[in-house]
């Protein structure tokens, strides 16, 4: 939420973001989307893209629900190009067992959402990881990606987030490897937060209970570490 008044008296720009505290530091790059609705409430993407392309959209779908269907659109793109492959890996994770359900009528269809992450993906380099992710949504979902509503503005929401600065290193899979082999080694954000994921893609399905506080513990080290590093380059 962005207090447009308190940012004024205080002279700099003011945001709260919600939570769930009880999430554990794997789900945490979900932070990201909810900072991309921060970011989009002093941009004016969702009108701009409502001004050039709301005549592809079928006259019965209320402009309303294509503002807010796009704004969450939008948020998932600027979270996957903000902190990469661990944000669509956390949506999954947090989301699996509500993903049975309709989701509410202000948000897209997951599955639109998901291919909207594999091509930000795409655009980042890592179409490997998107790939996966695409056929991830298709056995996950019966209805395809297409069926959305907002389909059509598909490309639009990529165009129109294309300057936003990209924090995902082109050697991301490579900084991961190496995390995952020595605890000491340390990376960017996003490679920190994607090493864990890797990590447990990796492990036995029935061992992954127990592996999943030491991976939270190895976590909170690492970003620890690379809290102390940023600062002291501050």
């Amino acid at each position: 939420m962005y207090y447009r008044g308190l940012s004024l008296r205080l002279e700099r720009e003011y945001y709260v973001i919600a939570v769930d505290y009880s999430d554990p530091p794997l789900l945490w790059p979900l932070v990201f989307h909810e900072i991309g609705h921060c970011w989009l409430s002093v941009r004016d993407d969702v009108d701009r893209i409502c001004e050039q392309s709301i005549d592809k959209i079928r006259s019965d779908i209320s402009l309303k629900t294509v503002h807010r269907r796009l704004e969450e659109a939008l948020c998932d793109v600027i979270a996957t190009y903000l902190i990469g492959p661990a944000y669509p890996y956390a949506f999954l994770a947090k989301l699996w067992a509500l993903f049975r359900g309709a989701p509410h009528p202000d948000y897209p269809s997951n599955s639109f959402r998901l291919e909207c992450m594999a091509r930000t993906l795409d655009s980042l380099g890592l179409s490997d990881l998107g790939n996966e992710l695409g056929k991830i949504r298709d056995e996950k979902f019966n209805e395809a990606w297409e069926d959305e509503d907002i389909t059509p503005l598909v490309d639009d929401i990529l165009t129109v987030t294309s300057d936003l600065p990209k924090l995902v290193s082109s050697n991301i899979l490579n900084q991961t490897k190496n995390i995952i082999k020595d605890s000491k080694t340390s990376g960017d954000l996003p490679a920190i937060f994607l090493s864990p994921w890797l990590f447990i893609d990796e492990v036995e399905h029935d061992k992954i209970n127990t592996q999943l506080r030491r991976v939270s513990n190895s976590l909170y080290t690492l970003l620890e570490r690379w809290s102390k590093s940023s600062n002291s380059t501050a």
